[in-house]
């Protein structure tokens, strides 16, 4: 039975399909990475929203726990809004900044603390692997948390224009909460951390001046 294909035209087919297989998959090395580049991409433009709704649900909650555990140890169970007596509102607002001003400088002293017993343990020669530990970083976030949180409760200080140095402490631990989340600790090495961190020494200084000293936070 004579054959469909003659053997140069067999050989040319191999040819051509050989040809067309090397083309395929230098095509296909080229648009891969490009492929792979807009799937995360894509990828990253899906999931973007919920990592944002998820960390801002994460602050309300610290925040949340933050002012219950306030309200309980001034034993309220819950703020209390007074529009029409300014006076037992800045009462109000005065414990809160209080209790919030004695927590931050607890929380500054424990984190710094924590930092260095952790070096002790680890024996790091950099301070990357302290200041990314899960338990530092649990104590830098409580710090932020109390800093924004008391510079928000001085904002509502409803006799705040009457009180000037509220308004400077405010100003100082947002500032504060700053310098914490570009804690210097993350990029420098055990032999030239600082110490006291700025934090600490913004808040050590405040003490002797009745307030945070807002000159030594970043610099």
């Amino acid at each position: 039975m004579p054959s469909s294909f003659s053997l140069p035209e067999f050989v040319l087919a191999v040819v051509v399909l050989a040809s067309a297989v090397y083309a395929g998959s230098v095509l296909l090395s080229y648009l891969l990475p490009v492929l792979q580049e807009v799937g995360q991409n894509v990828a990253h433009e899906l999931r973007n929203p919920f990592l944002i709704n998820g960390a801002t649900a994460s602050a309300r909650r610290r925040r949340r726990n933050l002012q219950s555990e306030i309200d309980q140890e001034l034993g309220r169970s819950g703020l209390w809004h007074d529009p029409e007596a300014d006076l037992v509102r800045a009462a109000h607002h005065a414990q809160t900044i209080t209790a919030l001003d004695h927590k931050l400088r607890e929380g500054v002293r424990a984190c710094f603390n924590l930092h260095w017993r952790l070096v002790v343990a680890l024996q790091p020669e950099s301070m990357a692997p302290v200041a990314t530990y899960p338990l530092v970083q649990a104590a830098r976030l409580r710090v932020v948390d109390v800093a924004e949180m008391l510079g928000d409760e001085i904002a509502e200080y409803p006799l705040l224009s009457k009180a000037p140095e509220l308004i400077g402490l405010g100003f100082a631990a947002r500032r504060l909460a700053g310098c914490c989340l570009t804690c210097p600790y993350f990029s420098t090495s055990v032999r030239d951390a600082p110490r006291p961190c700025p934090s600490l020494a913004a808040v050590s200084a405040g003490e002797r001046k009745d307030g945070i000293k807002d000159a030594e936070i970043i610099d």
